[in-house]
């Protein structure tokens, strides 16, 4: 499906009785026409005229460092309408606290970030929405692709417009055992607060997997209908850089881990099967741990206590830019989180040809983890960690397979089908 650009009515001087004004592609044949009625020589008015429409992506801004699966997805989704022409807008380009958030990542995860970039920002967009002439006068879908602006929806509702979209990406606090601190159980309870709110004002849902989608039917009691299962999409750059062959042979081989240093992460059984694994390989070994969090000083002290602080590396403000060569250099993946409502790291490492290894009690989507190896334990990780650094056709075979399935969750794939949901939201649209 090919989107040209949206025409500007103010371009228009004069329309003829029975033309039509198209906004978003004349191929799309059932989309967004109006007609223009009037006689042959009546004068171009904008009151005549269907307003433009206008989609508002809401999130937190855009970091030069690599953030959440949150802010990857609204990053992610905003280029790819952007490249399919949609008229498309990020609240950080028409608010000041938002252009800060583009260049202050220190800030950005923080309590001084969370009431920055998740509170007084949409107050900001609000005022700016309101009092801008040129923004006003458009029609528009709001999607809200995080969690803790869902909160605002009565008020988007209630001034702005009914046309929002919701992208749920998990209900992890719901599924969380246990809280590494006092911030991070205030966190759980306002993305709970925030969801509720979320599910009961939105027009539409995007579950970015069948199992959130189920979670949210299941845990909230939201209808089927109400909910469009669209899978995340893993960015083009993710690759092989490395000849797998070359790979298989190098001297120091390295097992990595990717996300946030939090509890549901689970890092301290990698580095327990780590300790597992280095007296079982016969050959050089390290692990890469790659994230940022509350757990990362009980890590270090749980990686002293195990003697391997020669042999683990905590990574942190890995630039997105850096995070290919990462994945390129790495042989497996452990992947140990207890529960996803996606898992961008699997994709993306099986997209470099990184094997990757899960835990069966994990709950993490049927669709993501098909090309995973699953184990029971630390032991049995260890295990086909080992088989995998030592057996060259497995570890290829594994590679090639993980390449292939991992391959139809690009984004430019994705994006038809949120143009698609858009669309048929549009169609029903009640715009103020």
């Amino acid at each position: 499906m090919k989107f040209s650009k949206i025409e500007n009515p103010s371009e228009i001087n004069t329309l003829k009785s029975g033309c039509y004004a198209f906004y978003l592609s004349s191929s799309c044949k059932s989309l967004m026409t109006r007609k223009i009625g009037g006689r042959p020589s009546e004068t171009y008015s904008k009151n005549n005229i269907q307003r433009q429409l206008m989609i508002f992506i809401l999130s937190r801004p855009f970091g030069k460092i690599r953030g959440t699966g949150f802010e990857r997805y609204s990053s992610s989704l905003y280029y790819g309408l952007k490249k399919a022409n949609l008229n498309v807008i990020h609240v950080s380009e028409i608010t000041f606290i938002g252009k800060l958030g583009n260049h202050s990542i220190k800030a950005y995860h923080s309590l001084l970030g969370l009431i920055l970039f998740d509170i007084f920002i949409y107050i900001e967009y609000l005022i700016r929405i309101k009092t801008s002439r040129q923004l006003a006068s458009r029609n528009y879908i709001i999607h809200i692709t995080e969690p803790l602006q869902g909160i605002f929806t009565p008020i988007f509702s209630r001034f702005l417009t009914k046309n929002i979209v919701i992208t749920i990406h998990d209900i992890a606090p719901l599924y969380q055992t246990k809280s590494a601190s006092l911030m991070d159980r205030l966190w759980n309870i306002a993305f709970v607060f925030s969801l509720r709110v979320s599910l009961s004002n939105a027009s539409q849902l995007i579950a970015v997997s069948t199992q959130t989608r189920n979670d949210i039917m299941n845990q909230f009691g939201i209808p089927s209908e109400k909910i469009t299962t669209i899978f995340s999409g893993i960015d083009e750059k993710f690759r092989p850089s490395v000849d797998l062959s070359k790979k298989f042979h190098r001297e120091l081989r390295i097992v990595g881990c990717v996300g946030s240093l939090i509890p549901r992460k689970r890092f301290d059984k990698a580095i327990r099967m780590f300790d597992i694994l280095r007296r079982i390989y016969k050959g050089s070994l390290k692990l890469v741990i790659c994230g940022e969090g509350p757990l990362k000083q009980s890590l270090e002290s749980l990686i002293s206590e195990l003697g391997l602080s020669d042999m683990v590396e905590l990574l942190s403000h890995v630039p997105e830019e850096e995070m290919v060569d990462l994945y390129n250099n790495i042989d497996v993946l452990m992947y140990t989180s207890e529960y996803e409502g996606f898992g961008y790291p699997i994709l993306e490492a099986q997209l470099c040809g990184v094997p990757v290894i899960v835990y069966r009690d994990s709950k993490i989507p049927e669709e993501v983890k098909r090309c995973c190896i699953e184990v029971e334990d630390d032991y049995h990780a260890a295990e086909v960690i080992n088989k995998l650094l030592t057996q060259s056709t497995y570890y290829e075979n594994v590679s090639k397979e993980s390449i292939n399935y991992a391959s139809n969750f690009r984004w430019d794939k994705i994006i038809d089908e949120v143009i698609k949901d858009i669309k048929d939201l549009n169609a029903h649209a009640d715009f103020k």
